[in-house]
């Protein structure tokens, strides 16, 4: 048996709840032996969804609340804090040998649980493993890079440099922060600081489909080490979702990011 923990973040539409037992329901057809389920509620009002959830015996169910609570609509960004709240915790409270993440749209149709395992077993530097690419055709090989990422980071990083400069220099400085208050400013730097310190210096915004994949139980504690997982209301504003965030940490951290185009 393959400990592993599976995190899903659910979304405060009703529709979310719904969706979320479907895919319970097919993770656990096929894998029975999942360990651990961890939910990220993002309602800003506690709604009770172990009432709708059943798994196994033999598996724990997590239900923890998006630390927003309701505040702040950016979706993208809810989703990067979202991953690491579930990471920090299954970190803590779980010993699972790997994390899979899937979205609420997400179905299991298939046993996964080995073959993960032994992708990560044959390439110990993956940090995740999942499809690299725009489509499910293992005919076709589009990889998803996003340049605007790319771009966005490397500007991270220049206005991460003014860290310890006068706030109301940098501000003259750097057209957007101009209208910002003092605190506004600094926290945007100190965000800024916080995504040049997750991102590889070589990142090219390669990065895998953000519906299901894999990561390694390796990339999640080094993560936790280096203190990476404890604000994730810093990630609340930035403009791309956790797979974009996700590999950008993986070749930072000491661990390659490698995907796989599908589990043979």
């Amino acid at each position: 048996m393959t400990p592993f923990a599976a995190y899903i973040p659910v979304g405060p539409d009703q529709g979310e709840i719904t969706r979320t037992v479907d895919l319970i329901d097919s993770l656990c057809a096929y894998e029975p032996m999942v360990s651990w389920i961890v939910i990220v509620d993002d309602s800003h009002t506690y709604r009770n969804l172990e009432q709708y959830i059943k798994v196994p015996s033999s598996c724990k169910l997590h239900i923890l609340p998006h630390p927003r609570k309701g505040d702040n609509a950016n979706i993208l960004g809810g989703l990067c804090a979202a991953n690491l709240v579930a990471f920090s915790h299954i970190e803590r409270r779980t010993n699972s040998e790997f994390v899979l993440k899937l979205d609420t749209d997400a179905l299991v149709i298939a046993p996964f649980a080995q073959k993960v395992k032994s992708k990560f077993e044959l390439e110990p530097r993956a940090g995740i493993v999942g499809l690299l690419g725009d489509s499910c055709n293992r005919a076709v090989c589009s990889h998803s890079c996003d340049k605007l990422v790319v771009e966005m980071l490397h500007r991270a990083r220049d206005i991460a440099r003014y860290s310890d400069a006068n706030i109301s220099d940098v501000k003259s400085k750097i057209g957007i922060l101009q209208n910002k208050t003092d605190g506004q400013a600094r926290r945007f730097i100190e965000l800024c600081e916080q995504i040049s310190m997750i991102s590889a210096a070589d990142f090219n915004g390669e990065h895998c489909q953000g519906g299901a994949y894999a990561v390694s139980s390796k990339l999640i504690n080094r993560l936790f080490k280096r203190g990476l997982l404890e604000d994730p209301l810093f990630w609340l504003d930035v403009p791309f979702g956790e797979d974009r965030m996700m590999a950008g940490q993986s070749p930072y951290k000491g661990v390659s990011f490698i995907t796989l185009q599908a589990l043979d």
